[in-house]
């Protein structure tokens, strides 16, 4: 039964984008406790289902190994390792192009896409226990078994390298962009996060993923220059390893460690502060590289994908025939591309009978799709004429419409709970819930008495209003308990806390120059740090709410456009030592001098405090507001240089910029459009709120401490 299951999970998952995978052997080596494979080659249209216009040309893994510990199953980790993952992919190729190839990789997307929409609606709306009466009955049986082994499994890669090779998209370029990992790692620790077996008693469960040397590279090739695509297994991994030192490093090597806790109780979890699963992710010093060459050869690669991606689409409608002589043809083919632009894949019916026929087909799917959510997962109680039905229906439609017609059932057999306008209905609600049902319990710890002797008449409970609010908060979620599916999602009241902490950064633009005058050499022009960057996230999906937060420590800004400048920082903060307020003025000119402040201002906050700190939040607890806004920034000292503000300006903007005037005719008339849309819509929300409209009315909560810039 052991080897079914990984023979199963090797072909379903490993055999998507691996060839020639042969598990026969399986049970003999499971046996001796490892199992190997060894130099899988990788399929050609492996990255076809991620639905980008990008291929495969070369690539292989040099080992996947499990190794299980036979003889302690309970005690002993699972480990799986993947060596040398190399990767060679580049943008797919129409001279090449094969019709039933890229019509059945694109069968296989869209498949995937729903697939994906009903794993996500099984996740709402049901609960845990419909999934674990799913499971087959070994599985049910050993669920503890099972249960250690996922808790206690280790990932082990190292030396993965993917590179991607261009010489299409970028008219007059060549260019290789990498990714290098030297090693991932995840595995189980304790509550001190030192890696180990992991333990049930301690009421959570710790993952400890660590990152070793991840860099990306964006070469510039010369024209007719040697690819890495046509390589063979071992002349690849002889070249990577002869080159791993001499790329244009946009993000030079970095190393991360996240920590993962989860909570393993089984009963909901009512606290606004503990959340159900809680990830921290960690990165020391993060060093970016680019120059005006690269950025340019990014835009312009962006672009031509999208080009390649449209072509993609309009292929199956392109004659083979040369536009001479066959105008009729290639006038069909523009008229088809317009129609797939804004139709999509929906073919729009001709007359009654095939309106009629559609919707008739429409129905059947929809009846269909209800039988298969109300079976298990996994298992379709359908006869054989509904299957052929299914599959002719996902095949002739396109994944809009199977999309609309399955949330369709999906609404019809599990309606979606009804969220309120606000926070503010909702504890009205609530509380007249409460005082219908618990009329005594409202406002007195004792019923009230029969007489009118006010002497006896009991006093109201003396609860803080913190109390109170815990206590109605309580009382709020036990009804809805009631009410409310006891879903994965939906069962805690903070499901997920993620944070994202960098410690220093740096940021480098700069500028090539002329290759026959100077050797291609880079100028230094743009320096950007940063410090104590964090970013958090909370989902609250059981009410429907969420929080951001993004803190900043500190920004400077250098400018090495201008040589001798007398102001070479540009911005940094006001209370720091190479700010322009904080230099003596009497090395400065005189009229320079007059434009700092004369002394320090008293005023200014502790080093400590962050640069900038930003807390949104979307139904905040304990609040009727709608929306949470919090900013608080410190002053920053700003000094406005020309020669370095339109460089900037030119580095981001030109890439972007087209010479057809056509082009920018259309993009004015846009901008013009939507100024006159923003102006519109501000008018009417003025009227709405002139009127006092509230059916509509949302309320905020700001609060903004800000500092101008100096």
């Amino acid at each position: 039964m052991l080897e079914r299951l990984i023979a199963w999970v090797l072909n379903n998952y490993l055999g998507k984008y691996v060839e020639n995978l042969n598990t026969d052997q399986l049970s003999v080596a499971l046996l001796q406790g490892a199992v190997e494979l060894e130099n899988l080659p990788l399929k050609k249209n492996a990255l076809r289902q991620v639905g980008i216009p990008v291929e495969i040309k070369s690539g292989y893994i040099g080992k996947v190994k499990l190794q299980v510990p036979v003889s302690q199953f309970r005690s002993a980790p699972w480990v799986i390792c993947i060596e040398q993952l190399y990767v060679v992919a580049g943008p797919v190729s129409m001279a090449q192009w094969d019709e039933e190839l890229e019509e059945k990789a694109a069968q296989e997307y869209k498949i995937m896409l729903l697939d994906a929409l009903e794993a996500r609606w099984r996740t709402e709306t049901e609960s845990a226990c419909y999934y674990s009466s799913s499971y087959s009955s070994w599985l049910s049986y050993g669920t503890s078994f099972m249960t250690n082994i996922v808790e206690n499994l280790q990932l082990n890669i190292t030396d993965v390298h993917i590179r991607y090779e261009d010489e299409l998209t970028v008219p007059g370029s060549m260019f290789a962009m990498g990714i290098a990992i030297d090693s991932l790692e995840a595995q189980s620790c304790d509550d001190q996060w030192v890696p180990g077996l992991s333990k049930s008693d301690l009421g959570h469960s710790f993952k400890l993923v660590q990152m070793n040397k991840l860099s990306i590279y964006w070469d510039s090739l010369d024209q007719g220059g040697n690819l890495w695509n046509n390589l063979s297994n071992a002349e690849l991994a002889a070249r990577i390893k002869q080159e791993s030192k001499g790329h244009n490093y946009i993000l030079s090597p970095v190393s991360a460690h996240a920590h993962l806790k989860k909570n393993l109780s089984e009963q909901p979890i009512r606290s606004k502060s503990q959340p159900r699963i809680f990830c921290d992710l960690h990165l020391d010093n993060v060093p970016l590289h680019v120059t005006d060459l690269q950025y340019s050869q990014i835009v312009g690669c962006l672009k031509g994908l999208k080009r390649l991606q449209k072509s993609q689409q309009y292929q199956k409608f392109r004659p083979a025939c040369p536009v001479r002589g066959n105008a009729r043809l290639w006038w069909q083919y523009a008229f088809h591309c317009c129609q797939y632009a804004r139709n999509g894949d929906m073919v729009v019916a001709k007359n009654w009978q095939q309106c009629l026929k559609r919707g008739r087909d429409n129905v059947k799917y929809v009846e269909l799709y209800c039988k298969i959510l109300n079976g298990q997962p996994g298992y379709v109680n359908l006869s054989v004429d509904e299957k052929q039905v299914k599959e002719d229906m996902e095949s002739d439609r396109g994944y809009e419409e199977l999309k609309t017609l399955r949330e369709t059932a999906m609404f019809r057999l599990r309606p979606p709970a009804p969220v309120p306008n606000s926070n503010a209905s909702g504890q009205v609600e609530a509380r007249s819930v409460l005082a219908g049902w618990l009329p005594a319990w409202t406002w007195y710890a004792t019923p009230p008495p029969q007489s009118g002797d006010s002497s006896t008449r009991p006093q109201p409970l003396s609860l803080s209003a913190e109390e109170r609010e815990t206590l109605a908060d309580e009382i709020k979620d036990a009804l809805a308990d009631t009410v409310e599916n006891n879903t994965l999602l939906r069962r805690d009241t903070v499901f997920g806390q993620f944070n994202f902490t960098i410690v220093t950064g740096t940021v480098k633009l700069y500028s090539v120059g002329d290759v026959e005058q100077e050797g291609n050499a880079k100028k230094l022009m743009m320096e950007l740090n940063f410090c104590n960057v964090k970013l958090g996230y909370e989902s609250r999906p059981r009410t429907s709410s969420h929080k951001i937060s993004v803190a900043v420590g500190a920004v400077s800004l250098y400018d090495h456009c201008s040589p001798d400048s007398v102001f070479p920082v540009l911005i940094s903060p006001q209370n720091s030592e190479e700010a322009p307020s904080g230099k003596p003025t009497r090395t400065l000119p005189p009229g320079l001098a007059r434009l700092l402040p004369q002394s320090p201002s008293s005023s200014l906050p502790p080093p400590s405090s962050p640069l900038f700190h930003l807390v949104y939040e979307f139904r905040p607890f304990h609040s009727a507001c709608d929306y949470r806004l919090h900013i608080e920034s410190q002053s920053l000292d700003v000094v406005y240089n020309p020669v370095a503000t339109r460089w900037l300006i030119d580095f981001f903007t030109k890439p972007h910029q087209t010479r057809d005037d056509d082009l920018r005719e259309a993009a004015r008339q846009g901008y013009a459009s939507m100024k006159y849309k923003t102006k519109q819509r501000l008018l009417r929300n003025w009227d709405h709120i002139a009127h006092g409209n509230m059916s509509n009315k949302k309320v905020w909560d700001l609060e903004f401490n800000i500092s101008a810039p100096q």
